[in-house]
């Protein structure tokens, strides 16, 4: 699937993977353009990095993990499998688009400049 066909949970990220325990190990920390640049250069998600995402109400796909979502766009992926994370990911869905104070998923989002 076209990576551009998903939607958003935040409209606005960090220009790092968090460091919590919900990232794979090796991108804790890390910039997300380090993640990017592995991605054009294999032509996928770099190992570790995996799109979790659920349907919609009208059989659209929702990331629960925007970084992963934004490094498949910026690297150019052509295709991209979301996994289904199901109804334990419509309750995160709800919670991410609730923190972030949108009423709905969104089609773009903006890197935050880095916190000094």
């Amino acid at each position: 699937m076209d990576p551009f066909n998903i939607l958003y949970t935040q409209d606005s990220i960090d220009p790092s993977f968090q460091s919590d325990k919900s990232i794979p190990f090796q991108w804790r920390g890390r910039p997300i353009t380090e993640a990017i640049d592995e991605a054009k250069k294999l032509g996928r998600l770099p190992r570790g990095l995996q799109l979790n995402a659920v349907r919609g109400g009208d059989g659209c796909w929702i990331t629960l993990n925007n970084r992963t979502l934004y490094v498949a766009q910026q690297a150019k992926l052509a295709n991209v499998s979301p996994v289904d994370a199901g109804t334990k990911g419509s309750n995160q869905m709800t919670k991410l688009l609730r923190n972030a104070r949108l009423a709905g998923p969104v089609e773009t989002i903006t890197v935050r400049k880095k916190k000094k």
